[in-house]
């Protein structure tokens, strides 16, 4: 599914920014800290959400990101492409969920290395297309 398979016919979205959140000076937290893996990363949930959304790794690199919803045979119920909010940042799998039709998600803007520097959380969400599958 990488490569660009997911770009192709991806429904072009705009996501809404629902609440914002702006640290300064950055809010520190520690790479191997517990609260940084709590709020960023839940390895249960990742792995069972990596048979029904993925994110397109060629659409990343033009500043958009892919998600698609699909089924463990590989039938992709839809596609949706929006730009990112900023160069640099990631969707928290913790906050990834579906509600009334709806994609919600944190969009962290944090940078890498062994302490993390967040200098913004954007709470989003993004319409699901109507029809089969949602």
């Amino acid at each position: 599914m990488e490569n660009g398979v997911l770009a192709a016919g991806a429904i072009a979205v705009e996501p809404e920014i629902l609440e914002r959140q702006d640290f300064d000076p950055p809010w520190v937290l520690g790479d191997s800290s517990p609260e940084w893996r709590q709020r960023v990363s839940d390895q249960t949930r990742s792995q069972r959400c990596r048979v029904f959304f993925r994110q397109d790794s060629r659409a990343l690199r033009d500043n958009r990101l892919v998600v698609a919803k699909v089924t463990p045979e590989g039938e992709v119920f839809y596609r949706l492409s929006f730009n990112k909010p900023d160069a640099w940042g990631f969707i928290a799998r913790p906050t990834f969920t579906r509600k009334h039709g709806y994609l919600y998600f944190d969009w962290w803007d944090a940078s890498t290395g062994m302490n993390r520097e967040v200098k913004k959380i954007l709470r989003m969400r993004v319409k699901e297309p109507a029809g089969p599958g949602r």
